[in-house]
């Protein structure tokens, strides 16, 4: 595995230099075997648009909405500091499953998310429905991130025939509902239904549902709301470039 590991790695940095476009499909695999041996919380998906991102990771960009800051960071949630709330992207049962979704139950109760998992069993044996999210204690990433809580919403999942847009709006708003009457002020989200929920959606399609479901709630009258910061984070490059298209076209309007 060592050697393996020093393989890949050589070859990995070698290809970066090339930035050689015809290599593009062969790179994106490397990558994959790269990330997956070298660190397994990165199991988000890899960019499509090659291995050598124009944009580098950490680049944010900021937004003032009626009063809200929206920050759209290209890196992954797990990366987010400080910050009162994360949103995980979950399934109905809201157990532990792969990609982010997993990996957050890792971080926040290792071995393998036990205390999250006996605490949803406790207080959450039924899940929740699309569109639905609710709240819980974030365990051993309040102290690594300083993050005191985990919201989990379920996206619409656009594989089935019963899915709809409104789900998934209902996903974003619910998350940022349920902050606010837990009087956070601060929330990061992935991109919700980005994954294997996605279907024959187009990555464009649902992040101009999802940031719809954020202007929902924005423009929504309420007598007080304690949110104020609101972070996407796009693990890849083509998550930060449409979210920042759903919002930029949103401004120009």
């Amino acid at each position: 595995m060592k050697n393996i590991k020093k393989i890949l790695v050589f070859l990995f940095i070698a290809c970066w230099q090339l930035n050689a476009e015809p290599l593009t499909e062969n790179l994106v695999s490397l990558k994959t075997s790269l990330q997956e041996l070298l660190n397994p919380l990165a199991t988000e998906s890899i960019p499509e648009s090659g291995i050598c991102p124009k944009i580098p990771v950490g680049t944010e960009k900021i937004y003032s909405i009626n009063g809200f800051t929206i920050h759209v960071a290209h890196t992954s949630l797990l990366n987010i500091k400080n910050v009162d709330a994360i949103v995980n992207a979950a399934n109905p049962q809201m157990t532990h499953g792969g990609g982010l979704s997993g990996a957050i139950f890792d971080a926040a109760s290792p071995p393998k998310g036990k205390m999250l998992n006996d605490y949803i069993s406790k207080h959450f044996e039924r899940g929740i429905k699309p569109g639905q999210a609710v709240i819980v204690p974030a365990f051993n990433l309040a102290e690594t991130n300083n993050i005191q809580f985990i919201i989990f919403a379920v996206g619409a999942n656009f594989g089935l025939k019963n899915a709809t847009p409104e789900q998934l709006r209902n996903a974003y708003f619910n998350s940022l509902l349920v902050a606010n009457l837990s009087d956070l002020t601060s929330i990061a989200f992935p991109p919700i239904s980005a994954s294997i929920y996605r279907g024959k959606k187009s990555l464009r399609e649902i992040a101009q549902i999802g940031f719809e479901g954020i202007m929902q709630y924005i423009h929504t009258p309420r007598s007080s709301n304690s949110v104020k910061k609101i972070i996407i984070a796009c693990y890849t490059r083509n998550e930060f470039d449409v979210f920042i298209d759903a919002i930029d076209n949103y401004m120009r309007a």
